[in-house]
């Protein structure tokens, strides 16, 4: 869906660039959250009708892109829901799915995944990136939308099993920095992470 700190950084980036948005969630105040972020259209996908709404809201021409994130479920459902040339970009999936490859054939559409964007792009296209959010985070086009919820670093373990057990993602969850964490260093005016610290909270959390 489009109510978690993903689905939503999704709706206000894609509403930047200009795009016409549907975004999807199960409850009523997540969907209510993703129209606020700016989607156009909310639809409600725990209803098996949901992919036929999305298109019937296209008058029938399907979706140019879909930023999937349970792709074990709904890879197979997606492809029916695309235009002619669309794509699937898949950010999560939790298993394998089947699917057939003639649905891709047919309106030459492809699914791609997203992991390190940053990572793989080549460094002109890293920078641009890099300013489009920045950018966004100045005209106030891009902003993050927290759920409430925040634990401390060293309990950052806990935040993993809230996110994965918290089925009605509603914006991002916080990690808190303890101040013991930082100190100020006196050859440059800048805040630095005791790293000798910071490590040792990794490598306790990172099992």
């Amino acid at each position: 869906g489009a109510t978690g700190g993903v689905g939503l950084a999704a709706v206000q980036l894609a509403k930047a660039c200009g795009c016409i948005v549907i975004g999807s969630g199960s409850s009523k105040e997540g969907r209510d959250m993703c129209q606020r972020a700016g989607a156009d259209h909310v639809v409600d996908h725990s209803s098996d009708a949901h992919f036929d709404e999305v298109v019937a809201l296209t008058g029938g021409k399907g979706v140019d892109i879909i930023i999937e994130m349970l792709a074990n479920q709904n890879l197979a459902k997606d492809l029916g829901a695309l235009a002619i040339g669309g794509r699937v970009a898949v950010v999560g999936s939790r298993g394998p799915i089947e699917i057939n490859p003639r649905e891709l054939m047919q309106k030459e559409t492809c699914i791609v995944g997203v992991a390190n964007a940053f990572q793989h792009s080549d460094p002109l296209e890293a920078a641009e990136m890099h300013q489009r959010i920045f950018d966004g985070l100045k005209s106030g086009a891009l902003k993050p939308i927290v759920n409430g919820s925040s634990f401390t670093l060293k309990n950052a373990s806990k935040a993993h099993e809230y996110i994965a057990n918290n089925k009605g993602a509603q914006g991002k969850v916080v990690l808190k920095i303890d101040q013991g964490l930082l100190f100020r260093s006196e050859s440059m005016d800048s805040t630095t992470v005791d790293m000798d610290r910071t490590m040792s909270i990794e490598s306790s959390t990172g099992a």
